[in-house]
């Protein structure tokens, strides 16, 4: 009966850190993914203003 107990402390344990590395991992992503939209932003910005002067 103990061993069960054991276990079932062990893997609550394992779940939670599976859980907090996944929560970490989702922000790291969250973030990159973030900050490549805003450049890809700037990036189209630009070539508009290009575009729109080469008409001119």
């Amino acid at each position: 009966m103990a061993f069960i107990s054991f276990l079932t402390i062990v893997l609550t344990v394992v779940q939670f850190g599976i859980l907090i590395y996944l929560f970490i991992t989702v922000r790291k992503m969250n973030k990159l993914i973030t900050k490549h939209v805003a450049d890809n932003n700037q990036l189209i910005g630009q070539l508009k203003k290009m575009q729109d002067s080469t008409y001119d």
